[in-house]
C-alpha cells in the first residue's frame, strides 16, 4: 500500500488508500490521531501552521476562523478535498467540484489560496478560509499530476 507522508518536527503525517490520514508521534511512532472522512484513497497532504497568536483572548470570530489553528488539507480519489483540525482531527470544511481524483495540490506562500490538480484534467483554485472556488483552469488534456506555485 502506497502512502504519502509530511514530517514536521516531532510529527509525522501520513495519507493512505485505506482512507485516512493519520498523525505520529515522530520519536514514540505512536499514532496520535486518525483523520476518518473521504470514500476512497486519500493521495495528496498539506500542513497550514495556524497564524493566530497564542496571547489572543479567545473570542467566536477567532473560534471561527480556521486561521487560528493548524490545518490539514487532504485530497482524495473520492474527488473531494477536505480541511482539517490538527488540534481535533475534526473535517472543517469539504471542497467538492472535481470529477475525478484529486492527485496533487499546492498552495500560496500565505496559505490562503490551495490549488488542486485532478484525474478530470482540471486545476481548480480555492479559498481556504471560506471554502469556496474561484477559479477552473481547464486547458491540459490529462491528469494534472504536479502542481508548483510561484510568485512573481
Amino acid at each position: 500500500m502506497r502512502e504519502y507522508f509530511i514530517f514536521l518536527g516531532d510529527f509525522l503525517f501520513s495519507t493512505s488508500y485505506d482512507r485516512t490520514a493519520r498523525c505520529w508521534d515522530f520519536n514514540t511512532g505512536i499514532c496520535i490521531s486518525i483523520f476518518i472522512g473521504h470514500n476512497h484513497g486519500i493521495l495528496p497532504i498539506l500542513f497550514i501552521r495556524s497564524t493566530h497568536d497564542t496571547g489572543e483572548e479567545k473570542d467566536f470570530e477567532n473560534e471561527m476562523n480556521i486561521y487560528t489553528k493548524d490545518i490539514l488539507i487532504t485530497g482524495s480519489q473520492d474527488t473531494t478535498a477536505k480541511i482539517w483540525s490538527v488540534e481535533t482531527a475534526e473535517c472543517l470544511k469539504t471542497l467538492e467540484g472535481h470529477i475525478g481524483a484529486i492527485l496533487c495540490m499546492a498552495m500560496d506562500v500565505l496559505g490562503k489560496i490551495l490549488f488542486t490538480g485532478s484525474g478530470d484534467n482540471t486545476i481548480r483554485v480555492w479559498d481556504i478560509k471560506r471554502g469556496n472556488q474561484l477559479r477552473i483552469y481547464d486547458q491540459h488534456q490529462a491528469p494534472i499530476i504536479n502542481l508548483l506555485v510561484r510568485r512573481k
